[in-house]
């Protein structure tokens, strides 16, 4: 949340500077407003959508919807933020961005959460397949065992 707030503000901020110069309309202010902010928005989206998957009552897996859908954003994210490399919205007369207010735009951390989401279920996992095979091979044991045991009381 704190890293969407950066971009709207300094948009917010950058708008209210050339306010005497140019009108905006309101729909021109929603759009400027929402494509600074794209980038940290889908950061929150797949923030949330993490936070979903891992607070699910049972443990899910890869296939899950909602990490299925976050993991498919993060490209997305992560092409927005290599392709928009300034927070603000602050133009010159000419129509290119004004060098002297650039403010760089932050890593997107939802990125990092879903690196680290997606090692430890794959870890979880990994552990969980060699305990089911590792007692899938006792109880075999255990079957073989009961039915010499049974074979020798005859």
């Amino acid at each position: 949340m704190h890293q969407y707030s950066q971009p709207i503000s300094e948009c917010t901020i950058d708008m209210k500077s050339i306010k005497n110069e140019i009108e905006l309309e309101p729909l021109t202010i929603a759009k400027l407003l929402l494509s600074n902010g794209l980038v940290e928005l889908v950061n929150l989206i797949v923030a949330i959508l993490l936070c979903r998957f891992t607070s699910m009552k049972e443990a899910g897996d890869f296939s899950t919807r909602t990490y299925f859908t976050a993991a498919a954003l993060v490209p997305f994210c992560l092409g927005l933020f290599f392709n928009t490399e300034r927070c603000g919205c602050v133009v010159d007369s000419s129509g290119s961005i004004d060098e002297n207010n650039i403010v760089e735009r932050q890593f997107p951390v939802a990125i990092i959460y879903h690196l680290i989401v997606t090692g430890c279920y794959w870890f979880m996992k990994m552990g969980m397949d060699s305990c089911n095979m590792n007692l899938a091979a006792v109880t075999k044991l255990q079957q073989q065992l009961a039915s010499k045991n049974s074979r020798k009381r005859k």
